[in-house]
């Protein structure tokens, strides 16, 4: 998202500076148009995670690059995650006088799920806080994700949901699959947060009843684990482990799919959430924060309770026989709302009005 965000300011007119971590054989800085990429090298090993230690070492190496380079250009910083992010943020307000927003995703802000993240929220709860304090607005991703928010630092008008978004002309809405079965797509990590095994014990009830494809995208710990339970109950013939995609064929998945389903424990807004609803997909999902604003009851998705893997398999059963009546899954108009008000453009303009309305008044 912050490469959509980032562009798309830039793409208007903004003069766009981003901090992130150094990957692969990239230059360190680049600069297209209005903006610029200065990429730290830090002790950071993975793009999509990184623990206290790397994170300590990315905040300490970009207040020194703000140090050496800056004389106080920026008119604001807008920063991921309370920490490390908003340590930045708090900086450079201190040394620069410069506002900063925190665009938090779920986990950095206290109590988003307890049991896993209650070990990292209680000690560090006082810098949350304060940081959060000092911000001049705090984004949350959901109304869901805000609570957690207004419950930290009250509620005030500080606070703001923008949700992620996607360039929805990627997306088409145009079904390509003509079989008569049901094809559905799981696509995310193969971890336990993502809750697969619920996925192939639903297919396992219906591989007797109904015709079906299903397709699982993605990589993780319990892929093995995964194909195993495939290969013990003889579904191999129904699902395929597809591994790791790469993004640009993602569309495509969506395209041939009639459902997306979602099985997860804990979610702060799913960028496949989104794509699915904007493809004008069937999403069957459980209660993570994002299904309030993506899968609206009886226009485009239906709920379930968590690790109920029998009313999964009854909700697919429902979307198979109502293809065999030719009745639509998805209602359009509904479709169009949902790729109205998550286009990247839409998010682009919630975010550079905040920025102005920051900047005016700070």
């Amino acid at each position: 998202m912050t490469k959509y965000i980032a562009e798309g300011l830039a793409a208007k007119g903004v003069q766009v500076t981003v901090v992130t971590a150094f990957f692969g054989d990239v230059n360190q800085t680049e600069t297209t148009g209005n903006l610029t990429i200065h990429r730290i090298k830090s002790k950071r090993k993975y793009a999509f995670q990184s623990n206290p230690w790397e994170m300590y070492d990315w905040m300490r190496k970009a207040m020194q690059y703000f140090k050496n380079s800056t004389n106080a250009q920026f008119d604001i910083a807008i920063c991921n995650f309370s920490i490390p992010g908003g340590i930045v943020g708090q900086f450079l307000k201190k040394k620069y006088n410069i506002p900063y927003v925190i665009i938090s995703h779920g986990h950095d802000i206290p109590f988003f799920y307890p049991r896993k993240m209650l070990i990292y929220h209680l000690p560090l709860y006082p810098i949350i806080y304060r940081v959060c304090k000092k911000a001049a607005a705090i984004i949350s991703l959901t109304q869901k994700l805000k609570i957690n928010s207004d419950n930290l630092v009250g509620k005030t008008d500080n606070n703001r949901v923008i949700a992620n978004g996607i360039n929805t002309a990627n997306f088409s809405v145009e079904n390509t699959n003509t079989t008569d079965h049901l094809t559905i797509l799981f696509a995310g990590r193969l971890v336990e947060q993502k809750n697969p095994l619920l996925f192939v014990k639903a297919l396992n009830l219906l591989k007797n009843k109904i015709k079906f494809k299903a397709y699982i995208v993605g990589d993780g710990v319990l892929y093995n684990q995964l194909e195993q339970y495939i290969n013990t109950n003889s579904l191999a013939e129904f699902v395929k482990l597809e591994g790791k995609v790469d993004y640009d064929k993602m569309p495509a998945y969506f395209a041939n799919a009639d459902v997306y389903v979602m099985t997860s424990t804990h979610e702060a807004m799913p960028m496949t959430l989104i794509e699915a609803a904007c493809a004008g997909k069937y999403i069957i999902s459980t209660p993570v924060s994002g299904t309030d604003e993506l899968v609206l009851t009886g226009r485009n998705g239906s709920l379930i309770n968590y690790n109920d893997y029998t009313a999964l398999a009854n909700q697919l059963e429902a979307c198979y026989h109502k293809k065999q009546q030719q009745q639509p899954l998805v209602e359009a108009q509904c479709v169009s709302e949902i790729r109205n008000a998550f286009d990247i453009n839409s998010i682009v303009n919630e975010y550079y009005n905040l920025i102005e309305n920051v900047c005016k008044n700070n």
